[in-house]
């Protein structure tokens, strides 16, 4: 069963009331523990609904991403759970956790922390805007209330604008905050008009483009498919799957089809993708088979390309970026999407002239000596070596030579 439990808070002033009415107990938020995954699904909608207004705009700590992660991404010895916080009947924020138990200067101890992997990183708390250091607060005084000695909360890859950076101090109370740069995330602004946008690109790599088009326009039945909706069928994706295993990420092991229970993550999460109305696949076929495929997720005017893919045998035509480039030209003349957003900082971005956002890890611990001694100091040690000049390149240098 749900358990919920009552936070008395006071809110942010000015979010007394808001676009969808007056609240009701405006100094109560209610914070339901749901550890049941069939109970997750009367939550989706509004859940959901957090993810379209988030200033972030990605998908991954959707309803659509974290249920199949509790399905079928848990590690042997995990645990999860997801809070939900609610001012009067409007759902105000949204915490899916993974917990397991460590021994800590020998006594045991909960470690919690959001659904995280290669596959799903940037998982984190939601909050409608202008409740974000509200919620935190009460998932914070949660967790102090249902586990009294759990040790940490973080979070991986996070986004700068995602709701825990954006909540003030008088939420962190108690509890000490550790950020850690952990790279950029390459995004492209959709703006003015596509020719204009070429135009900035090296002339080497219009060149290149040029060229790749002219080869591929001398493959038969060559076309481009952007599919979204009923159009983008569990039979495309597996066409996407199948493309994907056939490269390098199959030899290595990392492509989707080379786990059963990542394969079957990824096609429970794009059937509730699709539910969702966010589902993409954008695919450029030749020669009767696909031979470049990119899985998209659209969310308001955010078009996130998640999964990239193409068959290297055609590499003599640059198959992965024509189909970006027509990505790319088909968002400037539709006019629904402000951005392009890649997630990672990949080299081949430098080509496309990309902007970049930072990404951080997040550390949250109990105010407790424990986690001072075993926690904080580890942490803030290794940030400070990190942070000496030279370091990351030796670093580099040690981890080569190591590898030999």
């Amino acid at each position: 069963m749900a358990v919920p439990r009552r936070h008395s808070i006071p809110l942010s002033p000015g979010i007394s009331s808001s676009a969808d009415g007056p609240l009701r107990n405006e100094k109560l938020i209610v914070v339901t523990s749901v550890a049941v995954l069939e109970q997750l699904e009367r939550f989706a909608n509004g859940w959901n609904d957090l993810i379209r207004k988030s200033p972030a705009r990605l998908p991954m700590s959707s309803y659509a991403y974290v249920r199949p992660y509790f399905e079928h991404q848990l590690e042997t010895g995990e645990g999860w759970k997801c809070l939900f916080a609610h001012v009067g009947d409007r759902l105000v924020g949204v915490l899916p956790l993974v917990f397991n138990t460590s021994t800590i200067l020998g006594i045991r101890r909960k470690l919690y922390r959001a659904p995280s992997n290669t596959h799903i990183p940037s998982v984190t708390a939601l909050a409608a805007e202008g409740y974000e250091s509200t919620v935190l607060r009460a998932f914070l005084d949660e967790l102090a209330a249902s586990d009294p000695g759990y040790f940490s909360l973080s979070f991986s890859r996070i986004h700068e604008r995602a709701a825990i950076l954006r909540a003030n101090e008088e939420s962190l109370e108690g509890v000490r905050l550790i950020k850690d740069f952990v790279g950029n995330g390459s995004f492209l602004p959709i703006e003015r008009d596509f020719p204009t946008y070429l135009a900035t690109l090296s002339a080497n790599h219009r060149r290149n483009l040029r060229r790749w088009a002219g080869r591929l326009g001398q493959l038969p039945d060559a076309q481009f498919q952007f599919l979204s909706g009923e159009t983008a069928t569990n039979e495309v994706a597996e066409r996407f799957f199948e493309l994907e295993a056939s490269g390098w990420k199959g030899a290595r092991h990392s492509a989707i089809l080379s786990c059963q229970r990542r394969s079957e993550f990824y096609r429970s999460m794009i059937n509730r993708l699709r539910d969702a109305g966010w589902l993409e696949l954008h695919l450029l076929s030749a020669d009767g088979k696909v031979i470049a495929g990119q899985m998209a997720m659209k969310l308001e005017r955010s078009l996130v390309i998640w999964k990239i893919a193409y068959d290297e045998s055609y590499s003599f035509c640059g198959p992965g970026n024509l189909l970006f480039e027509k990505g790319l030209e088909r968002a400037f003349l539709k006019g629904d999407v402000d951005e392009v957003n890649c997630l990672t900082d990949m080299p081949w971005h430098k080509s496309w002239r990309m902007s970049s956002r930072p990404y951080y890890d997040v550390y949250i611990y109990p105010k407790r000596a424990i986690t001072f001694m075993a926690g904080v100091i580890p942490k803030r040690t290794r940030n400070f070596i990190r942070a000496l000049p030279g370091i990351r390149p030796f670093v580099h240098l040690i981890r080569t030579v190591l590898s030999v």
